[in-house]
């Protein structure tokens, strides 16, 4: 097989059958092998998985115990034998007719690295297109910690290159996870080749329980992802820029920093978490422009933009309960998001 698209599966059963299926009726899907990895799923998804694998030949379903997304997809990349690897999500699905003749055309030619457009899809009513960063913003040897990637699921791989160089999704990482594999793999890589095509549908769902991760847990997550990789880059004798990405972490949580707590707990945060102290020197560490402007607001006008981000965030979660409670409100509340999303996302239409 050309292509080894590697689905990690836990409590998927509403969406699998969508998600496989999406592959399994691509133009050219003989040219595909789907492996579907059940980490130990305690609903029906592992049972419509053997369904599925049991009425096509090129599906192939693992069992195993949980252990984690990451361990899902390493068990995936070992059975794997493609000469490229993809990655999907169970509960998300591939864009209809985008694996062609075309696509195959472009994987013959060899590159290390192919990325692709991905739609955002909020509440399954609401689309946007993020389109894949140029391969010259990219691929960017000389800047570690600040390569400007897109989501890992947007992207096929070299499996030989993943081989060669031994990466895998890092165990006891359950955020950042996907930053981690890729800063590592665009370091090995030598050619790239972007194409405007969307490849998948990232299904978000702003109602679920399951997409509303604590301030404290996602800050300790991404730190621990950054701290992975500066081990790694340390490792092979290679400086990381740790806190231009420790400085990009914390400001990527900011507005649940200051919508999830007081006024002198965001003001004193920064001094009594060792972790992120570095913010204190945002004008002598290298944050990524994107981000760089919410730092330097939150330092010099801390109790200002602390206030904004407190409103905001009571308003979101009025709505929240709202919409919960009145079935007319859900759709407004669905609008409201994907206006949010246009408006502070770097998206084309």
């Amino acid at each position: 097989m050309l292509l080894s698209v590697i689905i990690p599966v836990y409590n998927c059963e509403k969406y699998i059958r969508q998600c496989v299926y999406s592959i399994l009726s691509q133009p050219c899907a003989e040219q595909i092998e789907i492996i579907i990895v059940d980490d130990g799923s305690p609903d029906k998804s592992g049972d419509i998985c053997d369904e599925i694998a049991d009425s096509h030949s090129n599906v192939t379903v693992i069992h195993k115990e949980n252990g984690g997304v990451s361990s899902a997809r390493n068990a995936g990349i070992e059975k794997a034998t493609g000469e490229f690897i993809a990655f999907v999500d169970g509960d998300d699905w591939w864009e209809k007719d985008f694996f062609d003749k075309n696509i195959l055309e472009e994987l013959s030619k060899g590159y290390d690295l192919y990325g692709f457009s991905y739609n955002y899809v909020v509440n399954d009513k609401y689309y946007q297109t993020f389109r894949v960063e140029s391969e010259l913003k990219c691929f960017d040897k000389n800047c570690k910690g600040k390569c400007d990637y897109a989501a890992h699921f947007s992207y096929i791989y070299s499996r030989e290159l993943i081989k060669k160089c031994g990466l895998e999704y890092p165990i006891g990482i359950s955020i950042g996870e996907d930053m981690v594999f890729l800063e590592k793999y665009f370091y090995f890589i030598r050619s790239y080749k972007k194409i405007n095509k969307v490849m998948y549908n990232y299904r978000k769902n702003t109602m679920s329980v399951t997409h509303s991760i604590k301030m404290e847990k996602s800050l300790t997550a991404g730190y621990n992802a950054s701290y992975n990789l500066y081990e790694w880059y340390n490792s092979i004798g290679e400086e990381f820029n740790f806190h231009s990405v420790c400085g990009m972490v914390f400001s990527g949580r900011l507005d649940d920093l200051c919508g999830e707590n007081t006024y002198k707990y965001c003001k004193n945060y920064i001094y009594t978490d060792a972790r992120f102290n570095c913010i204190e020197n945002y004008k002598n560490i290298a944050i990524p422009p994107y981000y760089y402007p919410k730092v330097k607001h939150f330092m010099e006008h801390t109790f200002l933009f602390w206030l904004c981000k407190k409103v905001k965030y009571k308003i979101s979660k009025m709505l929240l309960f709202l919409a919960e409670k009145f079935k007319f409100l859900h759709t407004l509340y669905d609008y409201i998001i994907y206006r949010v999303i246009r408006r502070y996302k770097k998206i084309e239409n």
